[in-house]
């Protein structure tokens, strides 16, 4: 499995639909960036990789294109995830302790395969 690289998290978020704006310095001010999604500014830096994020900016980009999303847990001695996204006759998953890094990699997977 891949690192999960700045480089990544921008095309992953790119991906989604979110933008990420440079404004050139000037005199007044230094070069400045931010993101943005349909023209609004959401943050000054990239959204963190988390449930909330997730479900709001690539999970709907799926149900969107047909696809199906589950989780299964394993709660014994340290919880477990496994993220289950399937469309027609295909599946990915990914799993992980952290289960919104389980839902990043399984989503990755399906950007991958597009």
């Amino acid at each position: 499995m891949k690192q999960l690289t700045n480089k990544l998290v921008k095309e992953f978020w790119e991906w989604c639909g979110l933008e990420l704006v440079v404004v050139p310095g000037d005199a007044y001010a230094g070069r400045r960036e931010y993101w943005q999604k349909g023209g609004v500014c959401i943050l000054n830096y990239p959204p963190p990789i988390d449930l909330n994020n997730l479900f709001r900016y690539a999970v709907p980009k799926l149900v969107k294109d047909g696809y199906r999303i589950s989780i299964e847990t394993a709660l014994a001695d340290e919880p477990w995830y496994w993220w289950i996204i399937e469309k027609d006759e295909n599946q990915w998953k990914a799993d992980r302790k952290d289960s919104a890094l389980a839902l990043f990699w399984a989503i990755w997977q399906v950007k991958e395969a597009k």
